[in-house]
């Protein structure tokens, strides 16, 4: 995609994904709770760090670039990198990563519009613990050994305090429809809207026979698909259950009185063993543009990643959301969507169950405030 359009490519090591998937730190995490999720974070950060500080650092004084946006992990780890470069600075980021009054942080669990002044000590707290615990002496250590003036014991927050001294922009990638920007935000932390290419995918994609024969057969699908997310949490045997639920409901719902059109095409990669489909759903085994394929959907059930809420916004669909990591930002723009009245209540997959679905198709097919 970059290098399609004149982008020099070059990758950092320290992918977060993988090593959530591969690394016993990362597996460990899956299973982590309310107690010990932070510690479990800190144990699989720590050496991702000083993978992507190291190949910041090289390639940064290699480049020697004009402009740097850094997005939100490798900004926070390569701000001292970012300030000796000499070049232009932003921060680019698709959740809200600037403290509010008016919403606790993203990854604390859901939109939380409580009390003001918990909302402003969740953020205070939630900087400062993740600097102690996961930052300040991971990354002084590597300032110390690649030359940077570690940061002063002033910086409580780390990133955040290093940012405000300098006066980067933050430039937040999401609608402000969903989200407007918080009065009480700086004029440099902009809400800019979700972002997309201006030649489409759709344009060039050339549909799979079997896919477009699904599509024609009857009325527009419920597209369901999680992402990365199924092969990214949980065992074979488990993503198998939850397949197998999801195609149960849809035949459930389907067989309501006024819902026999009810269709499906679940999205499967990375899940491991997978039901056989049947006629009224199409398990899709591989890639498909979500600009070609969402608008061709009556509906969407997604894992609640920034990037997929934005596919199915600009496509115009009800959208339920069933998170996957109820410490990231899925929670947060699951509880967007349901205030906006753009879906139904949510749960966690962790907590599935045959009613659970069924409940939210049924709502997604049937209820015209979506």
């Amino acid at each position: 995609m970059c290098e399609g359009r004149g982008f020099e490519v070059r990758m950092i090591r320290g992918n977060i994904e993988d090593a959530l998937v591969n690394s016993p730190e990362g597996k460990a995490l899956q299973n982590a709770n309310v107690f010990n999720a932070l510690s479990r974070l800190t144990a699989m950060m720590v050496p991702l760090s000083r993978l992507q500080f190291e190949d910041i650092h090289n390639q940064v004084r290699e480049i020697q670039p004009d402009i740097i946006a850094a997005t939100t992990l490798p900004g926070n780890i390569g701000t001292r990198i970012m300030e000796a470069s000499g070049a232009k600075c932003c921060y680019i980021t698709t959740v809200p990563n600037y403290p509010t009054k008016y919403f606790a942080p993203p990854t604390s669990g859901g939109y939380q519009s409580m009390a003001y002044i918990f909302n402003t000590l969740k953020w205070a707290l939630g900087l400062r613990v993740a600097n102690y615990l996961m930052y300040k002496k991971t990354l002084n250590d590597l300032h110390k050994e690649f030359g940077y003036e570690p940061f002063p014991s002033s910086y409580t927050r780390g990133y955040m305090d290093a940012m405000e001294v300098n006066q980067y922009p933050i430039l937040h990638i999401y609608s402000p429809t969903l989200l407007p920007k918080p009065a009480d935000w700086p004029e440099r932390a902009k809400v800019c809207g979700f972002m997309e290419l201006k030649d489409s995918q759709a344009d060039a994609f050339q549909a799979p026979e079997d896919i477009q024969k699904f599509l024609d057969a009857g009325e527009a699908p419920i597209y369901i698909g999680f992402g990365s997310m199924l092969g990214a949490f949980f065992d074979d045997a488990w993503r198998r259950r939850f397949l197998d639920t999801i195609v149960k409901a849809v035949e459930e719902v389907a067989a309501m009185e006024g819902k026999g059109g009810v269709r499906a095409i679940i999205f499967t990669v990375g899940a491991g063993d997978i039901p056989p489909s049947i006629d009224r759903c199409f398990l899709l085994d591989r890639p498909v543009p979500h600009d070609w394929l969402l608008p061709k959907c009556r509906a969407c059930i997604i894992h609640g990643g920034a990037g997929t809420v934005s596919a199915c916004m600009k496509a115009g669909k009800p959208t339920g959301v069933i998170p996957f990591g109820l410490q990231s930002d899925q929670p947060f723009w699951a509880d967007i969507l349901h205030f906006r009245h753009v879906g139904p209540k949510w749960f966690g997959a962790k907590h599935f169950s045959l009613k659970k679905f069924r409940s939210m198709i049924a709502d997604l097919v049937t209820k015209e405030k979506y």
